[in-house]
């Protein structure tokens, strides 16, 4: 595994999946270029599938929303899949609305992410 510290987000790359992990509370027109930016470079270096972590985040504008298009595009364009995981219930709410939720999976954790990615694989220890 390797982690790369930025800003507004972390990623741990794995063998078959990314884990892209927002540290911000808020995924507003800020964040969402960068992580549009990093989503392409992802799948530029055959990074397929996607884990989007935005358990810190506790809002989300039109911008926010892009993102989770723009990752979803980006990964089912290579044959792999954007997972969005630790949705807070007002983002929720708003992919409700938006039906979004009818786009994008959503898995409660991680751990149910990564099992649909590839069943066989397991998480022993998840560190945060």
């Amino acid at each position: 595994m390797r982690t790369d510290d930025k800003k507004h987000f972390v990623i741990e790359y794995y063998p078959d999946y990314t884990l892209v992990k927002v540290t911000e509370d808020k995924l507003d027109s800020v964040i969402a270029p960068l992580l549009k930016i990093k989503f392409q470079e992802l799948v530029s270096i055959n990074a397929k599938n996607i884990i989007l972590d935005i358990s810190r985040c506790q809002y989300c504008d039109s911008s926010g929303l892009t993102v989770f298009l723009v990752g979803n595009r980006t990964c089912k364009l290579k044959g792999g899949v954007f997972l969005l995981v630790n949705v807070s219930d007002a983002i929720d709410r708003l992919l409700k609305i938006s039906q979004l939720i009818t786009l994008v999976k959503v898995c409660k954790n991680v751990e149910e992410a990564v099992g649909i990615i590839d069943p066989s694989l397991k998480i022993h220890e998840t560190y945060y």
